[in-house]
């Protein structure tokens, strides 16, 4: 278990949560039993399944990814990063970026994503938008993240979990970032 996530969550909320994505996980399997073709990551371009079918298993395929990414989103303390810093002008405002983003009470998450070697902030209203994005990073606003801990109170949810983001590993994840621009 990713000790990040535990210092602004509960154990028995994390365990919850973990316990939402396995059942996504499960679901899944039946999923690819019931469609082996689905192995190969095709799943619109088998013609067996409706349209409205094909849908709701890209929405679950997607909630499993973006799950996982969220849970490994977060470190044990603050750290650096030249690329946010070079990108939004410093790591305090690439956090305030996404704490304004994560406010919205429509949407789900809100993912770092890359577009080239740019970084995006970007709401999701639905699990399945991040099929046609390359996320970096995570962050869960249902209220199934929090609510064990913090209730109603989204805003104090996300100013702990801002803190524990693991931003260092933004740097890692660009191709062509900051460091490797700036080497001779």
């Amino acid at each position: 278990m990713n000790q990040g996530i535990l210092a602004f969550l509960s154990e028995e909320s994390v365990r919850a949560h973990r316990e939402y994505l396995n059942t996504q996980k499960h679901k899944w399997s039946v999923v690819e039993k019931s469609y082996p073709e689905l192995k190969d990551g095709f799943e619109h371009r088998i013609r067996r399944i409706e349209r409205e079918e094909r849908e709701r298993v890209r929405e679950l395929k997607c909630n499993i990814a973006f799950h996982e990414l969220y849970f490994n989103s977060f470190g044990e303390s603050y750290q650096h990063s030249p690329e946010l810093k070079c990108q939004f002008g410093s790591e305090a405002e690439f956090l305030y970026q996404l704490y304004l983003a994560a406010q919205d009470e429509r949407i789900v998450g809100v993912v770092a994503t890359l577009s080239g070697r740019n970084i995006k902030i970007v709401k999701l209203d639905s699990y399945a938008a991040i099929s046609h994005l390359t996320p970096i990073l995570a962050l869960d606003v249902m209220e199934h993240a929090y609510f064990g801990d913090y209730g109603f109170d989204r805003c104090a949810y996300l100013k702990s979990a801002l803190s524990y983001l693991n931003i260092s590993d933004i740097d890692k994840k660009i191709p062509c970032g900051i460091a490797k621009r700036n080497k001779p």
